[in-house]
C-alpha cells in the first residue's frame, strides 16, 4: 500500500510517549494519512509499557487533533489498539464444555508483542470528498476542505475489544484483531489481479467483526464439586472489536504499483 513504516518494540511507558511526541513533530505535508498501531497489554482506556506503567490512549490521540497537528488537518488519523480493555470475558451463550472436548489450541489473554507501526505514506490513497487526491512520490495535491473541520475530526479509532473486556492472542497465529484485519485488508485492497476495490475501510471493519465473532477462544478453568473433587473445564469465549469514527469522508486504499517508469 506504499506506507512509510517506523517500528518500535518493547518500550516502557515514558519512552512510548516520547516516540509518539516525535511523530507529532514530523512534517506531514507530503503525506496523506497517519496510522498508529499499538500492540500491548492494556486496561480500560490505557495501554501498558513494558515497565507496567499505563498510558492513556485519549491523551496520546489528543496530540494529533487539528489544533495540535496542523499538517494532518483534513487527513485521516487511524489508531489500531490491540490490547485488553479490562478483565471481563464474553462467554458463549452455551454452557461451558467439559475437558473431554479438548480444543486444538488454547488462547491466552493479552498480547505479548509490543509493536508500534507508524504508517504514514500511501502512494495511491483516496480520502473521498468528491475529488481524487493523487499522492505522488514527492508531491501531494490536496484541495482545501469543502466544509470546516472540528478539532477532533477525521479520526478512526479501532480497538481489539470493547471497554471492560479482554482480547485474545494465539501463540501460533497471533492476536485475533490483527490477524483478521490483515486478512480482510489483503482481500479488499491487495488483489493479485490488480483490480481496484470499491469497498471502504469501515466496510472492511464490518467484515473483520463478522469473522472474529465466529471464532471461539477456549480458556481453561477449574471446577470443584460438592466432594471437593476438581475437574478442568474449558470455557468458550468470544471477542468483539469496536471502532469509533469522526471521519468526514470515506477511506479506500489501493495497491502500490512498483516497476520501471519509461518516458
Amino acid at each position: 500500500m506504499g506506507f512509510d513504516v517506523e517500528n518500535h518494540k518493547n518500550l516502557p511507558a515514558k519512552q512510548l510517549c516520547n516516540e509518539i511526541e516525535k511523530v507529532r513533530e514530523k512534517n506531514f505535508s507530503k503525506y496523506a494519512s497517519l496510522v498508529v498501531c499499538i500492540l500491548s497489554h492494556g486496561g480500560e482506556g490505557t495501554v501498558f509499557g513494558t515497565d507496567g506503567d499505563q498510558v492513556s490512549i485519549e491523551d496520546v490521540k489528543t496530540q494529533f487533533n487539528n489544533f495540535n497537528c496542523h499538517d494532518l488537518i483534513d487527513k485521516p488519523k487511524i489508531w489500531i489498539i490491540q490490547a485488553c480493555q479490562g478483565n471481563q470475558l464474553q462467554e458463549d451463550l452455551e454452557k461451558s464444555i467439559k475437558s473431554s472436548l479438548t480444543p486444538k489450541k488454547l488462547e491466552s489473554r493479552g498480547n505479548f508483542v509490543w509493536l508500534i507501526g507508524l504508517l504514514t505514506h500511501i502512494s495511491n490513497y483516496f480520502f473521498n470528498n468528491g475529488v481524487k487526491q493523487e499522492i505522488q512520490r514527492h508531491q501531494v495535491i490536496l484541495q482545501s476542505p469543502d466544509i470546516p473541520r472540528p478539532s477532533v475530526s477525521d479520526v478512526l479509532d479501532i480497538r481489539a475489544t470493547v471497554p471492560g473486556y479482554v482480547s485474545f492472542r494465539n501463540e501460533e497465529t497471533g492476536s485475533t484483531l490483527i490477524r483478521n484485519l490483515c486478512g480482510q485488508l489483503r482481500s479488499a485492497f491487495l488483489k493479485e489481479d490488480g483490480e481496484q476495490s470499491n469497498r471502504h475501510l469501515e466496510d472492511v471493519l464490518k467484515m473483520v467483526q463478522k469473522s472474529i465473532s465466529k471464532e471461539i477462544c477456549w480458556l481453561p478453568a477449574t471446577e470443584v464439586d460438592g466432594e471437593n473433587k476438581k475437574s478442568v473445564i474449558f470455557r468458550p469465549c468470544h471477542q468483539t472489536i469496536e471502532w469509533r469514527s469522526t471521519l468526514m469522508n470515506f477511506i479506500r486504499f489501493e495497491k502500490k504499483i512498483t516497476g520501471i517508469l519509461l518516458d
